[in-house]
């Protein structure tokens, strides 16, 4: 299996998209296992807007004047997958996904020409969740995921709180359901 989702969430109360790029095996379509890599996905920073928790407002001053800069929220972590399809039925499919996930948080800013990261961590994240999907041909489906981003280990340097409910509503192509559609009927 291979995917990209965007699943919403929350940091300090704001949403807060996380990508994930995952791949993993599929077995007898009931177990699935896996690894993927997932990041906070920031818009730019707005200065007509209130930015915080994913930006902050910081003024250096040195022997060249005094500036402001706008450290960046970092939030990134490889994950591992174990997904048991519990109810398989017709076009209805239910699984519970389980994700644990390791990686850092920091803020990150541009300073002189030189990147800059402060706060930096390590995180260690469980996610466990409730996935129901229904396929509307054989190779393509929606689907639903619900779950809750539990941090184990979180960065005490950083003020946001990262622990918070997930969703993903997903347009799902079922490549291998695609792959047989196509090349079986050419035989």
């Amino acid at each position: 299996i291979i995917g990209f989702a965007t699943k919403s969430t929350f940091i300090g109360g704001f949403r807060s998209p996380v990508f994930t790029i995952r791949a993993g095996f599929d077995f007898d379509h009931r177990i699935r296992i896996g690894a993927g890599v997932s990041w906070l996905n920031l818009s730019r920073y707005d200065s007509g807007k209130e930015n915080s928790p994913f930006y902050l407002d910081k003024t250096i001053i040195d022997g060249t004047g005094v500036y402001t800069v706008h450290p960046a929220l970092q939030f990134a972590y490889l994950n591992l997958f174990l997904e048991y399809v519990y109810y398989k039925k017709g076009k209805w499919q239910f699984s519970v996904p389980v994700q644990f996930g390791m990686g850092g948080s920091s803020y990150k800013y541009n300073f002189k020409e030189e990147n800059i990261v402060e706060s930096r961590n390590f995180i260690f994240l469980y996610e466990p969740a409730v996935y129901g999907q229904y396929r509307i041909t054989k190779w393509f489906a929606f689907g639903l995921d619900v779950g809750y981003r539990i941090m184990i280990i979180t960065n005490k340097n950083i003020g946001s709180k990262f622990n918070s409910p997930v969703y993903d509503i997903k347009a799902i192509i079922l490549w291998g359901e695609l792959y047989k559609a196509v090349f079986n009927n050419q035989n």
